[in-house]
Parts: structure tokens; C-alpha cells; sequence
């Protein structure tokens, strides 16, 4: 066993030591007894080590933890016992499935008091256990069949069938939080001394929702040109968070993923030969390159959009700290511990940009009284919303209660539910009808607003479900390749080879959610044209056989030899073919083309053809 330091979901290091062991050739780790203490010493990467001096409080706490460990070693090595996880093992033996939620909230001494630090973290984990228990309870009793009652009972039969209910109607990334939250209660119930049965392989799992019809994936739309303009502008006005707007235009006119936007590393970004080269995407591994447009219009590759992710670079590069590594620093270290709160916040600038109008409320005359409805109608609107009918009746029951005179103190009696929830309730009779009902709340408050924007750019599944988000982070990435395709003239095998898709099926998939087909169809041919020009043959120089990429293009085709090959073998007959051009000059010129030159590109290979471009290969026609 070994000691280490974990970090908790800020950022921070958690509160106690924490001892690393291997079990059944799996590491794992649990928590010591004894607590962190002073202050945690790191080196100039910002990285915690053991060999590293603190403070005289930290160096107390660290000989503390490792005579505890020593000393479970030891009882160890002389074939004790841990009394510990032996009480833990003894523990999942007794724990009852149905009472799994309420015994791990007493484990972990928390209650479910709203507004609560971590609140929110313990209700969902209290939920998925609460899920669990529920699902298991009212699965269907086969005759003959084993039962479970107990949390040792737990196997993998159950276990993979509990996962294929729930991959029916969560999205994956729900699906995960579920599996590594069953997992980790499990694991602290048992401190590791059995086997984990939630631990088997759920890879199977992915992608079944979209086979259950109304719960089928719903795909992101590409904003327009104009969306993406606001977009950019509310990011511009968030000066507490002054990173956005850069994300945001890098991510629009890179067209990466947005994990990949944010770890973008300065060793990538060429701003003098204009490519931001050899990007390792995340998601598939694949090595893409991307050009960087001009924002001057005198420039070669002007272009008024995708231009501002040069303005962008050069402005992130003058604030550039020494020994800085990723472009957009804060943005990188958020999502390294907390993805979702760029993800969220890519939602938020949508919200904005998609559904705000500039269209007036409806006047109303002085001394005239707005028209209310009836309970009647709101009692219809309440039937009409596309809820959950448990929900529903609830909402019928609280609005029934509050409009016959009762308190929220009267009507927590009556239905055994808090006040907070009563509140939500007729916050959501109010959002249905328009209609004021608590006292001192605004039905035009700063959270209604909010609650409205985001339901503009929600589209619903069905009763039950939670709505899909239609615009996001990902719509930056559709709006590069119809933007790229319409307005520049980028050929689809470009596409791919910037994208890093590995189909042309997708790209085309991203091509036709943009724009009228007629209209955009005309742009193209237009666009595509302009671009041919403006990137067409050059005469070749000994000046510029060896000068640098400015937009990557070549084909990424299924047979990486051939597609080189092509390039190289069309490039040397070019050379050999022009008259002008001296014997000295065009074996100059083969030379610069199949070995290394200034940018690095050596012959081309399935790993740097992208990267030669028109200026790369000058009479190789696109």
C-alpha cells in the first residue's frame, strides 16, 4: 500500500489521506483516519509528490498517515486481521437493499436540507439509490428465481439487468453517473474486501436509447451566421467570466469538439504559417489540422468570421503568461474537474443568442385590469402539460389547496410535502398560465426569464423525459462545416480531413441541416469557385517550394499510402513539366517537396498529408 492525496470536485484536496492498495489486480483507494492538515507543497507543474516539504503542520500529518499505514501493514504481514473492513464486510451482510439510500446518507452523516453545501450531489446520489432499491422491489418474481433482499445478495446477473433497464431511457453520460455512483457506495460499504459486482464491462449498453422510439437521440442544430454573432456578443458581455467569449469563437471556427477547444496547447497554434496542426481529438484519436483565417481584408485568407479566431489567438498570445501551456488557461482547468460547467455555459450563451427578440410586450391601457383565468382554465393547462401523471396530480392537488384559501403551512399538512415544493409547484402552474399566484414573486422574474430561454432552445421527448438541448457547444462544430462548406467553398474530403470524422456521412449529415437547400446549393458553386481562384497553381520558386501551410487541405481517404502517394506523385510530375524552371531549380524543388522543410512536414505520410496545402505543393491543383 502507498499513501496519496485525492482532490475533491472544486479543485481542492479532500479532507483526510488516502491509502492506494491493488485488489484483485484492480487499484483502488480508501480513506485514513487521519486528516490533512498545513499547507500542501506542489512543484512548478502545479503537482503534489510525496518527496516534496511542506509546512511543519503538513509534514506532521503526512508522518501520522504513514505510521497509520505502517501499522496496517504490519497486522498485515503478521496475518491479522483489519478490523475495519472486516466490520464493513460484515456490513453488506446486513444492509438491506430497500434501506440502501437512507443507511449510506447515515454512513456519510449528511442530511437532505436544501440549500445545504453539497446538497445537490447528496440528493442525486440519494435518488439513484433510492431508483435502485425501487426497480429491484417491483421487478417481476419468476418463479424459481433468485432473490434480493440483502446488499450481499447483489450479483451480476441483477446487475445487468438493472443497467439494460436503465440504458433504455438515460442518455450516456446519465448512465455513467449511475454505474460510478453504485459503484463507489458499494465499494464504501464493503471497504473493497469483496468483489464489486457493479464493476462489470457496460460498454454494450451505449447508444441504446436511440432503439426505443420517442426516446430516440436528438440531434443539435447549426446556428446561423447571425445566432452565432449574438452568441459571441452575450459571451463578450459576461465580464465575470471573461474566457467564454474566446472558447466560444474557438470553437467556432475550429470546428473542435469542445474538451478538445478547451486543452488546446500553444505548441499546436502556427499563427505565422496560419494552421493550428497535429490536434489529437479526444474522442477518436484522430490527428487533425485547422486553418486560421485573416481578419485583415488586405490579408490572403481574409474571411470575416472564421478571421476572428486569429484576432482571438493574437490577443491570447499577447496575455500569455510565461510557461503557460493550454491558450485558454481558466477554460482548460475548469474542465479538467468539472466538465459540466462548460457545458453548461455553452448552453446558457445559446439560450441567449436563440431566443431573445427584440419584440415588445404586449401593452396593456392605463386603469384596465390584464384578463385572469379561471381556475377552470388553469386547471385544464395543468391536464394539457406534458408531465409525469404522479406530477400532475400533485400540481393539481397544491393548486386545488392554495386557490381554496389554505397556507403552504395547510397544504404541507395535506400533502406531506415541504414548502419548497409547493413553491416550485405553483411556480410551475405560473409558468403554464402567465398567471401571479404566490405573493412578492414576479411571474417576470430574473428565473422565469431564465427559464424561458432555456426552454426555447429545449425540444420535449415525451412525458416523463427530460427535454434535449438543441443548442450547444456542438452547434459550434456544425455551424464550422456548413459555414466552411456554403460560404468558403471547402470540399467535403477538406471537411473531414479538419473535422476528423471518420465518414463523409457525418460531414454531409452536418451539410444539410444548414440552410435552405436551393439557396445554400447556389452559395456553394459561387464560394467553391472563389476558392479554387484564390488557392489555384502558382508558379513554382525556389522561394516558395519551401514555404509554410496556410490552410491544410488533402484528402484523409480510407487508404492513407495512396492518398500521399497521389499528392506526391501529381507535385514531382508538376515540377518536372515546367518549362521554366531550370534543371538546378526543379530538382531543388523535389527535394523541398519529399524531404524536411521549414515547417517540419518531412515526405508526406498518413500523419503530415494533411498539412500540405497550396502554398506546400504550389502547382498541385485543389
Amino acid at each position: 500500500m502507498g499513501l496519496i492525496l485525492l482532490k475533491d470536485r472544486n479543485g481542492g484536496y479532500r479532507r483526510t489521506w488516502y491509502a492506494i492498495m491493488s485488489i484483485n489486480g484492480k487499484r483502488t483507494s480508501r480513506a485514513l483516519k487521519t486528516p490533512l492538515r498545513g499547507r500542501v507543497p506542489i512543484d512548478g507543474a502545479g503537482r503534489f509528490s510525496l518527496a516534496l516539504t511542506g509546512d511543519m503542520a503538513f509534514e506532521k500529518s503526512k508522518a501520522d498517515a504513514l505510521a497509520e499505514l505502517e501499522a496496517e501493514n504490519r497486522s498485515r504481514r503478521e496475518g491479522g486481521v483489519d478490523a475495519r473492513r472486516n466490520a464493513e464486510a460484515l456490513g453488506v451482510r446486513t444492509v438491506r437493499i430497500t434501506d440502501l439510500a437512507e443507511e449510506n446518507a447515515k454512513r456519510k452523516r449528511y442530511a437532505l436540507i436544501e440549500g445545504a453545501k453539497e446538497y445537490k450531489y447528496n440528493k442525486s446520489v440519494y435518488d439513484i439509490l433510492a431508483h435502485f432499491a425501487n426497480w429491484n422491489a417491483s421487478r417481476p418474481k419468476k418463479k424459481n428465481a433468485k432473490r434480493y433482499y440483502l446488499l450481499s445478495d447483489i450479483d451480476g446477473e441483477l446487475v445487468r439487468e438493472y443497467y439494460a433497464e436503465i440504458s433504455k431511457s438515460q442518455s450516456w453520460q446519465t448512465f455513467r453517473k449511475y454505474v460510478f455512483i453504485l459503484k463507489s457506495v458499494f465499494k464504501n460499504f464493503t471497504g473493497g474486501a469483496v468483489a464489486n459486482p457493479f464493476e462489470i464491462e457496460y460498454a454494450e449498453y451505449k447508444g441504446k436509447r436511440s432503439e426505443f422510439g420517442d426516446k430516440a437521440e436528438i440531434a443539435h442544430k447549426p446556428p446561423s451566421a447571425e445566432q452565432m454573432a449574438r452568441a459571441w456578443d452575450y459571451a463578450r458581455s459576461r465580464t465575470d467570466k471573461p474566457y467564454l467569449h474566446r472558447l466560444a469563437v474557438v470553437a467556432a471556427c475550429t470546428g473542435l469538439r469542445i474538451g478538445d477547444a478547451c486543452r488546446l496547447t500553444w505548441d499546436k497554434v502556427d499563427l505565422q504559417g496560419g494552421v493550428i496542426y497535429d490536434v489529437k481529438t479526444k474522442k477518436t484519436g484522430a490527428v487533425v489540422s485547422v486553418p486560421i483565417f485573416d481578419y485583415n481584408p488586405t490579408g490572403k485568407d481574409y474571411n470575416p468570421v472564421f478571421g476572428e479566431l486569429r484576432r482571438e489567438l493574437e490577443a491570447a498570445l499577447a496575455e500569455r503568461e510565461d510557461g503557460a501551456v493550454y491558450v485558454i488557461p481558466e477554460a482548460a482547468r475548469i474542465y479538467g474537474y468539472n466538465p459540466s460547467r462548460i457545458i453548461e455555459e455553452g448552453k446558457d450563451i445559446f439560450a441567449h443568442a436563440i431566443a431573445e427578440t427584440d419584440e415588445p410586450e404586449a401593452a396593456v391601457l392605463v386603469g384596465e385590469e390584464p384578463k385572469r383565468k379561471t381556475p377552470a382554465e388553469i386547471l385544464a393547462a395543468i391536464e394539457a402539460a406534458a408531465f409525469a401523471q404522479a406530477k400532475k396530480e400533485r400540481v393539481r392537488l397544491v393548486y386545488e389547496l392554495f386557490a381554496t384559501g389554505k397556507s403552504y403551512k395547510q397544504i404541507a399538512e395535506a400533502t406531506g410535502k415541504p414548502k419548497s415544493t409547493i413553491s416550485d409547484d405553483l411556480a410551475t402552474v405560473e409558468r403554464l398560465t402567465g398567471e401571479q399566484l404566490r405573493k412578492g414573486v414576479a411571474v417576470n422574474s430574473k428565473r422565469n426569464k431564465r427559464l424561458e430561454l432555456i426552454g426555447a432552445t429545449r425540444q420535449s421527448r415525451g412525458q416523463g423525459q427530460r427535454a434535449a438541448c438543441l443548442y450547444g457547444w456542438h452547434s459550434c462544430r456544425m455551424f464550422f462545416v456548413g459555414y466552411a462548406f456554403y460560404e468558403i467553398g471547402m470540399s467535403e474530403a477538406e471537411l473531414i480531413g479538419i473535422t476528423g470524422h471518420a465518414t463523409v456521412k457525418m460531414v454531409r449529415h452536418y451539410i444539410e441541416t444548414s440552410g435552405d437547400a436551393a439557396v445554400s446549393a447556389a452559395k456553394r458553386r459561387n464560394a467553391e469557385r472563389n476558392y479554387q481562384r484564390a488557392r489555384g497553381p502558382r508558379e513554382l520558386t525556389a522561394e516558395n517550394a519551401t514555404g509554410r501551410a496556410r490552410t491544410p487541405v488533402g484528402a484523409r481517404g480510407t487508404d492513407w499510402a495512396a492518398d500521399g502517394a497521389a499528392i506526391l506523385a501529381n507535385a514531382i510530375q508538376a515540377v518536372l513539366s515546367a518549362d521554366s524552371l531550370t534543371p538546378e531549380a526543379k530538382n531543388a524543388a523535389i527535394a523541398a517537396i519529399t524531404t524536411a522543410n521549414a515547417t517540419g512536414c518531412g515526405s508526406i505520410t498518413p500523419k503530415n498529408s494533411l498539412a500540405f496545402s497550396g502554398d506546400k505543393l504550389p502547382l498541385v491543383a485543389s
